[in-house]
């Protein structure tokens, strides 16, 4: 049990009240509990709304139903609550009459009748505490932490620290309510069971739940960071402190700022020896077994990969469970295509444009964002078109692999926040962001780049006429119109934690990368201009028509990829060049 993070978990819970997307909801905590002179009420809004975190974390976290599902949908049935008990505090008279007038007085009509009335409302105090879970549910740092990463490797540590976390919150919550209530109590004219100052309690949860559905709650969190307030940065210190305590046991070697990650007893003396088989020829680093006595260092997420984890050109402790098991978030192998008129795909969808000796193909980000991994065959080259949604990294690899054609599939698991492949041959991991082998066999094997454009379907449509569209008939059953990551690109929060942090750009900024004599190119996509660009000190030529990027050396096109900020800045310290002089 790491006794920082429990230590953290708990003032997290504490400090969520204070946060700027929590802040705008605190009159409905004070107002809720102050609503009536019951004593019991202040307990049981906090009781509520605690339980109601819980529970819809643990939801979350074990149903894949529920990914589909945006964050927005979740304030708009917060909000409907919270305005509709609003209007009951304020008009009493109005649900005995709906209920008087369809005869629905019986069982759960009676019962939600006696919601709205003084003397039974301790169920509208149920209602508004746990409207107001799922909106709690997404404003502390270590909460994600928690619920990310601990909870998929050990259920019952994970439950225990959301617990923790709970308690810090409840109490914070309960002081604020029961003091809040007992203010109001002394004051004669807000004790007035029948008075105004219910009414406008009732008057406030209305505001506070159209805030809600409308987005308006919004404004406020980030009218608050603008002026600078940003409680959550304690606990991102704490957060801090517990990564730095996990990578004083890392090796120290650093070249040019990049931390290079060896295992003990991983040298330049390591034999590098060619393993033939009748089905696969590569290149295998042979590692002495005597130096792996205890495989202690391999992170629990990966024992159950059928691959040789002895074999490895990273930390595994930084490798996390994603949530989903392997092929949980099923790869697409030999997808359908369909005409441009026959595609049901909106003029403003991105996507992967691929043009492969003639055979042209456009891959729909709303697709490839539910299965992150499309293996295909393009111009008879056997291709794997993957996006990873948390790096909003996009790249087309090609699959021949020394002679063997392989095919990807999704690990489940993530290194750096950005998505693990493994190959369905001997299933050793392939990092996405770096594309090569990072654990297994095939670790140190790299994969072919190949050159792709990134544009919205309408463009496609007028410069690629002849080109395919990939066909939404998958075979597995997802609503692909619905983008499963909520507003995941606009917000500076990860769900994942990564080793660097790197604040030259937003950390979701969207950059074009090339490689380039052994070095990551990578260029803010917003920053670059329409025509082409000499430069120089790169010796390289950058061109951009309508959302088509390519950069050249002496006329030949460098294959590039997409990319967010702060993956591209967390995986290439050590080999990135920035350029933004456009």
């Amino acid at each position: 049990m790491d006794l920082l993070l429990l230590g953290t978990s708990f003032l997290a819970g504490m400090l969520t009240i204070l946060a700027p997307c929590i802040l705008p909801l605190l009159p409905v905590i004070i107002g809720g509990s102050a609503a009536s002179q019951d004593r019991a009420r202040p307990f049981i809004v906090v009781g509520s709304l605690v339980t109601s975190v819980v529970l819809f974390s643990l939801i979350l976290k074990a149903s894949t139903v529920f990914i589909s599902i945006p964050n927005s949908v979740w304030s708009y049935m917060s909000g409907a609550i919270l305005a509709i008990i609003g209007i009951l505090m304020v008009f009493p008279q109005v649900w005995s009459q709906i209920t008087h007038s369809i005869g629905f007085e019986q069982g759960s009509g009676k019962l939600l009748n006696r919601a709205g009335q003084q003397k039974s409302s301790r169920w509208s105090a149920v209602f508004i505490g746990a409207a107001m879970g799922p909106v709690f549910s997404s404003c502390s740092p270590t909460y994600f932490i928690i619920l990310a990463t601990v909870l998929p490797v050990s259920f019952a540590l994970g439950i225990f620290y959301l617990l923790v976390y709970a308690l810090g919150l409840a109490l914070v919550l309960g002081l604020i309510a029961f003091f809040g209530q007992r203010i109001v109590m002394k004051l004669k004219w807000a004790a007035d069971p029948k008075g105004w100052f219910k009414r406008g309690m009732g008057i406030l949860l209305v505001i506070v739940g159209i805030a809600l559905v409308t987005g308006f709650d919004k404004k406020i969190e980030a009218a608050v960071l603008d002026a600078g307030y940003g409680v959550t940065t304690i606990e991102e210190k704490l957060l801090d402190k517990m990564e730095d305590k996990g990578l004083e046991q890392e090796s120290d070697e650093k070249e040019d700022g990049f931390e290079i990650l060896k295992e003990e007893g991983l040298d330049e003396e390591n034999e590098i020896v060619e393993k033939k088989s009748e089905e696969k020829v590569a290149e295998i680093k042979i590692v002495p077994d005597s130096q792996y006595e205890h495989d202690d260092a391999v992170a629990l997420p990966i024992r159950n990969i059928k691959t040789n984890t002895k074999v490895r050109s990273i930390d595994t402790k930084k490798i996390l469970g994603g949530g989903p098991p392997k092929d949980g978030i099923p790869a697409i192998t030999n997808p359908k295509f369909i005409s441009q008129k026959e595609a049901k795909v909106e003029d403003d969808v991105l996507g992967v444009y691929l043009d492969v000796d003639g055979d042209e193909r456009f891959y729909p980000y709303t697709i490839l964002v539910w299965h992150e991994i499309t293996n295909d065959v393009v111009g008879g080259k056997p291709v794997a078109v993957t996006f990873c949604p948390l790096c909003g990294s996009a790249i087309v690899f090609n699959r021949n692999v020394k002679g063997q054609v392989l095919e990807f599939g999704v690990s489940g698991m993530l290194f750096e926040s950005n998505l693990l492949m493994y190959d369905r041959t001997n299933e050793s991991l392939w990092s996405q962001a770096r594309g090569e082998a990072v654990v297994g066999d095939y670790t140190g094997t790299e994969l072919e780049v190949l050159p792709m454009r990134l544009i919205q379907f309408s463009e496609m449509k007028q410069k690629y006429p002849n080109a395919k569209v990939m066909s939404d008939d998958t075979g597995y059953n997802r609503n692909y119109g619905v983008y499963p990551y909520g507003d995941y690109e606009e917000t500076e929060r990860l769900i994942f934690p990564v080793s660097v942090s790197d604040k030259r750009f937003f950390i979701k900024e969207i950059m074009y990368v090339v490689g380039v004599d052994d070095k990551s190119v990578s260029f803010p996509q917003k920053k670059i201009t329409e025509g082409s660009t000499d430069i120089d000190s790169l010796n390289l030529t950058i061109a951009k028509n309508g959302g088509e990027i390519i950069v050249s050396r002496d006329g030949k096109e460098i294959p590039g990829y997409y990319e967010m900020w702060f993956s591209w800045a967390t995986h290439h310290q050590g080999d990135g060049v920035v350029y933004d002089d456009f």
